[in-house]
């Protein structure tokens, strides 16, 4: 809707409410009273603007939980995180598919940048690599755990383990190492970076690998993705631009109150990222049916403080802060087996399939799944509580699916969508 000049109305919106409780229909704008004055009937609101001037300001409030998004907080265990060169050598390395054992794959095998950086697959390539989805990396450095289990805290732990996996990119450390040291290029990126040479020496290898990871976590802290109609429509609220806000599609705002409200999906999907970040069961029955065999967050945890590259490690640039000694407060439970972590919404609508083995094709399979929990199964003999069938109509799961699409955001600017160029 175009933006006509004199209808910003930026005044208190509980005026606007008073007003629209007193008259038992939504607030005239200037328009319609001028229109009304002249005897002419007044100019009907759009579905949108009728249903934003119906707001109150514990859903204001509620919305505004949710975007727009910031920037990520600074990762203190990476001292490079938001180093410029450091960042255009994990560029470099990202794209590289002599990461990998075969040369064949590279971090962007998983993760192309034409798929939201995510692979469009249900389980990655080459098959038997992982028996679990690849996630999206647009916003990742929002994430406060990695992996599906989150066994990694920090983006350079989750790199290191995918190279260090011999079923994903397999070169391990020494391999890393020796890249990075014997490629000139490489070498003079590296140098600029952190200001020292890379070694493939044994006892230099680690420290090489480590600091390349750190690297590549830089390059992925700045695969940031916001500006979705979603986060215009949040901070027209903010402002109390009611016009402004009137254009976020009628559909999409019945979807997000459904999701605010009798949904109740904000239990989980909470917060700019739409993720509380931590871990649940849903019910969602693994490929090929059964009883679920993953132990998901229960090994996970296991796995992260037995890491020595977690943030209390030696290879932390920040053992003893507050983030990384999380890490050492977490306490394993039955009740965390099965339980995998809330994913982001953001970008879901580009990102399918769903869940954690790709078992949902679609958005609106999804939306079914929650609206009648058909198939569901317990992990375990603990489940999720909050749990129930939504009932949802056809057109509730319309809304539902307008909404979720309104989270789209921008791509990354674009020359992060591939390899830097060699230099002449």
């Amino acid at each position: 809707m175009a933006r006509r000049a004199g209808l910003t109305r930026r005044g208190s919106l509980a005026a606007l409410l008073a007003g629209l409780a007193a008259c038992g229909g939504p607030a005239r704008t200037p328009a319609g009273a001028q229109a009304e004055a002249s005897g002419e009937p007044a100019p009907r609101p759009r579905p949108s603007a009728e249903l934003v001037a119906a707001l109150d300001e514990a859903t204001i409030r509620r919305v505004l939980r949710h975007g727009p998004l910031g920037p990520p907080e600074p990762d203190p265990t990476n001292r490079v995180a938001a180093s410029p060169a450091a960042a255009h050598l994990g560029q470099r390395l990202f794209y590289d598919p002599r990461l990998s054992l075969s040369g064949m794959h590279s971090c962007a095998s998983c993760h192309l940048p034409t798929r939201a950086f995510a692979d469009g697959l249900e389980l990655p390539v080459p098959q038997g690599s992982s028996e679990r989805h690849s996630p999206t990396l647009l916003n990742v450095a929002h994430q406060r755990w990695l992996f599906w289990d989150g066994r990694a805290d920090s983006l350079w732990s989750q790199a290191l383990a995918v190279i260090e996996n011999p079923k994903e990119l397999g070169i391990g450390r020494p391999g890393l190492a020796r890249l990075v040291t014997r490629d000139p290029l490489y070498r003079a990126e590296y140098r600029a970076a952190f200001d020292a040479e890379p070694s493939d020496a044994p006892e230099f290898e680690d420290r090489t690998a480590v600091h390349a990871a750190k690297a590549i976590a830089a390059y992925e802290a700045r695969l940031q993705s916001d500006d979705s109609a979603f986060d215009r429509f949040a901070a027209a609220l903010a402002a109390r631009d009611l016009d402004t806000a009137a254009e976020y599609p009628d559909d999409a705002l019945r979807g997000l109150l459904l999701f605010l409200g009798r949904g109740n999906c904000r239990s989980c999907h909470v917060g700019p990222l739409f993720s509380d970040g931590e871990f649940h069961s849903i019910g969602m029955p693994p490929r090929g049916g059964g009883r679920p065999t993953d132990p998901g967050r229960l090994r996970g945890i296991e796995l992260l403080q037995a890491n020595p590259f977690r943030g209390t490690g030696p290879w932390s640039d920040a053992p003893d802060s507050e983030r990384a000694r999380e890490v050492e407060a977490l306490v394993r439970s039955s009740e965390h087996w099965g339980q995998v972590r809330t994913p982001s919404l953001r970008n879901v609508a580009r990102t399918a399939p769903y869940m954690s083995q790709g078992q949902k094709p679609t958005l609106r399979s999804v939306l079914e799944f929650y609206s009648t929990l058909e198939g569901a199964v317990a992990a375990g003999h603990h489940g999720e509580t909050v749990l129930a069938p939504l009932r949802f109509s056809a057109a509730e799961m319309d809304d539902l699916e307008a909404f979720l699409r309104s989270l789209d955001g921008r791509d990354p600017p674009e020359e992060l969508l591939w390899a830097p160029p060699k230099p002449r």
